[in-house]
């Protein structure tokens, strides 16, 4: 989970720009650390100077975290091991979305994106311990995806929904 607080300003006529902070927030018995930041350039596609309506935008993440999970290993012997994960993210992504501001100056946001991800992660695993890393389920491999150590460029799906309160 993260805390995160962002603001989106006008530049001129239908452009903005988008800048969000946050953190995140330790699990219980989970020490769950880092920081997230994005900045976002948006080019609204009406024919008014109102920052409203339909947009594509240009979208730079950045992502630091550690935390610490366990994972089973295959060997010999399959064992369970704890260890701290670390990882540094990167994405550039192009998106499409939709911005309303609604009564009592609500806004609902909604997009979707493609783009490509750059992952450096370390854990404290040795070599052949990561190399070994037994995947918790039979079809996702999710928890390889997400902690094996390595350095990694793949595509950037982005979907999602904010909601927001307009200040002025």
């Amino acid at each position: 989970m993260t805390a995160r607080i962002g603001v989106e300003y006008k530049l001129r006529y239908n452009y903005s720009i988008y800048n969000e902070i946050g953190t995140f927030i330790p699990a219980q018995n989970n020490k769950n650390s880092g920081i997230l930041a994005r900045c976002e350039f948006k080019s609204y596609l009406n024919d008014d100077d109102i920052i409203n309506g339909q947009y594509v935008s240009v979208e730079l993440f950045y992502k630091n975290q550690s935390y610490n999970t366990t994972d089973s290993i295959r060997s010999v012997i399959n064992y369970s091991k704890g260890y701290t994960v670390s990882k540094n993210v990167g994405c550039i992504t192009i998106k499409y979305g939709f911005m309303q501001v609604c009564k009592y100056r609500l806004i609902i946001d909604g997009y979707v994106g493609l783009g490509i991800k750059g992952k450096i992660v370390r854990s404290s695993l040795t070599e052949k311990e990561n190399n070994n890393l037994k995947s918790s389920d039979d079809s996702y491999n999710i928890n390889l995806l997400v902690n094996q150590a390595g350095t990694f460029i793949r595509p950037n799906f982005d979907i999602g929904f904010k909601i927001g309160y307009r200040i002025k």
